[in-house]
Parts: C-alpha cells; structure tokens; sequence
C-alpha cells in the first residue's frame, strides 16, 4: 500500500519509475532505444542507451508478467525486452507455460529476459540438449535430457497445481470420434498427401497456414454432432462448457434457450455477467471460472497446448464440487486428425519432460 502505481498507455510517456514508484507498462510501449544495434567492429548488436537510462534502469528490478508472449527471440518486442532484461538490476519472468508449444519457444523467453546464458549457456548446447538436428523440414526436436529441468531450477522457482492445490479433481479424457462430410474427407486426404510423412518424421503439426482452413471446416462440419451431445447433457440436466476455436459451432450455440456464448468479441461486464449467470445455474453452457460444471467438450482443440490446458481448468479449480471432471474431445475419423490429435498429447508429455522432469 506504500508504493506509487502508475500506469503508461503510450510510447511517447514512456519513463522510469521513481523512488516507491512501480511503473505498468506493455510490451508495445517500449522504447525505441531498446531497439538493438549493431555498431561497426562490434561483434553484438546493442541498445543505445543514454548514459542517464543506463544508470537509471541499472537500479530497476523488472517483472515481465505472461512472460512467454516473448518466446519468439527475433521479434523486434523480445529483442527490445532482452536489452531491457540485460540493462536492469533484477529480472522476475512470470509464466505457467514457460514451454509454450515448441521447444525452441523455451529458449526464446530465456533470452528474451536475459537468462538463456545461466540456464543454457547458447544455442547449440539448447539443441544438443534437446537432441535437436537440422533437415530438410526445418529442426527436429528429440526428447529433453534430463539434464534440462535441472538447469531450468537454476531460475525457476515453480508451482505446481498437485503442490500447492492437492484436492481438487482429477482429469478424465473421452474420444469422441465424429464422421465427416466427403468434402472434409477430401481436404484431409490432400493435407495428408503433402503432409503426412513430414508429421510422421519431424513429429511436429502440420503448418498452421495450410491446416487452418480445413480446421474452420473441421468445426463447422461437427456442429450437428455437438448439437447432439449438448441435447443429451440438458435431457440429464448435466451442466457443460463447450470450447472451440472456431465461431461457427459458438454460433450454433448461442441460437439455443439457456445458452450464452464468449468470444473474442464479447465485452468484459458481459463475460463477467455472463459467468456469473452460468455459476448460479441460470445457463446451461458458456465460457472463466465455470465450476457449476464437471463436463467439457472440446469441439476443436487449440494447435497450443498451453491453450487447452487453461481451457480445462476453468472448470477444473477451486470451488470445484465434484471428485471428477470429464474432458470429452471430438476428433474426426479420419488418420490425419487422429495423429494431430496424438501429436498434441505428445507435445504435453515432451513440456512436461522439460520443465518437470516428469
């Protein structure tokens, strides 16, 4: 309560914070002066500070909340923010998913907040690690080393649901498989034809720019299949989140009494107001903290698995009353969707290995 907050919306008032000060600021706010340059006979490129700046951020202590927004170490935001991290007293990177998706993201937080060094070292010795190689489809990632969360504890202090909330539900996980359409058939077996061994070798998910147009019709084509289980769920009076990445089954939704729908679009008072109505059983379905409900249904998964996972978890948290939740996840019968699904699962138990050790 002693300390001064302030908060900074543009990037021309831009400053640092005083003495008993904590200044908020965005990634996007960041100064131009961050922007690292490469000055000639110098090996690094480096942000041109002013002497003033130096010293002054020399005695900040920088906290980067959803710190793996900055897991792509070449974007010109996480370059400005390694020179940040680098040019302060103290760094406190804050993240669930440190390992977001792919394991180079990993690597990319870490230099982005000035620790890949302490942790890794560089990056060969991140891929040698990792037992990544180079082919013709881009880097292969094998399996961590169990040497990898070990250098991790170096500056990682974690917190682990089971630790620190050991009573809350356990997870259970249902296929549903759903046929589909001749027309969805055919654009997964073109996909398939281009990309299919690629997956099989690399281990990793087809491009999502190829894959995203067939996935928006994935969805749209399993909306009477979901209309389906959602009858079923209200004639047993069973409380249900639905999640999808795409509108058109969101959009199925909402057209039903008692449903209420969030996206990207909704206000938040109304997502609040919306949540709240669905907690008080007003609702039969919607989408924050939705613990009123023990089932989910997956319509579509998110190519991240971080995203999922937070998905799961606004019904499995505290507040939760049943011993069980259920996660139903549709997939399409057909090979290719089975192995992106099998993929994913893959990706959760390579994140885990990483970062865990388990």
């Amino acid at each position: 309560p002693d300390l001064k907050i302030t908060i900074i919306k543009a990037k021309a008032k831009f400053r640092w914070p005083e003495a008993g000060e904590v200044v908020i600021i965005n990634k996007e706010i960041l100064p131009e002066f961050l922007t690292p340059v490469k000055k000639q006979g110098e090996k690094y490129a480096e942000a041109t500070w002013s002497v003033t700046d130096k010293a002054t951020a020399a005695e900040v202590v920088l906290i980067v909340d959803e710190a793996h927004k900055f897991k792509n170490y070449k974007a010109a935001c996480s370059k400005k923010m390694g020179q940040l991290s680098r040019g302060v007293r103290k760094v406190m990177a804050l993240t669930g998913t440190p390992l977001l998706n792919k394991p180079g993201d990993l690597f990319g937080v870490l230099s982005s907040v000035g620790m890949v060094g302490e942790v890794f070292g560089s990056w060969d010795r991140y891929k040698d690690l990792f037992g990544a190689c180079d082919s013709r489809f881009g880097i292969q990632w094998g399996q961590p080393s169990p040497e990898v969360p070990e250098r991790l504890r170096r500056v990682m202090l974690a917190r682990r649901r089971e630790e620190v909330l050991p009573n809350l539900p356990r997870k259970q996980y249902v296929n549903v498989v759903v046929d589909n359409s001749s027309a969805v058939n055919k654009m997964l077996d073109v996909l398939d034809s281009e990309y299919g061994s690629a997956t099989e070798v690399t281990g990793q998910l087809p491009p999502f720019r190829a894959f995203s147009e067939v996935r928006a019709q994935i969805a749209a084509d399993r909306c009477d299949a979901m209309i389906d289980f959602v009858e079923n769920c209200e004639e047993q009076d069973e409380p249900l989140v639905v999640f999808s990445c795409h509108l058109a089954p969101l959009n199925a939704l909402v057209m039903r009494e008692g449903w209420a729908v969030i996206s990207g679009d909704t206000p938040q008072t109304q997502r609040q107001e919306i949540v709240r109505a669905f907690q008080a059983g007003r609702l039969k379905g919607v989408g924050l903290t939705m613990t009123h409900a023990s089932k989910m249904l997956f319509v579509d998964m998110d190519w991240v698995p971080a995203n999922n996972w937070q998905a799961e978890d606004r019904i499995c948290r505290i507040g939760q009353m049943s011993d069980k939740v259920t996660i139903y996840r549709m997939v399409s019968n057909h090979p290719l969707d089975r192995h992106v699904h099998c993929l994913l699962a893959e990706k959760i138990a390579l994140i885990e290995k990483a970062v865990c050790g388990k």
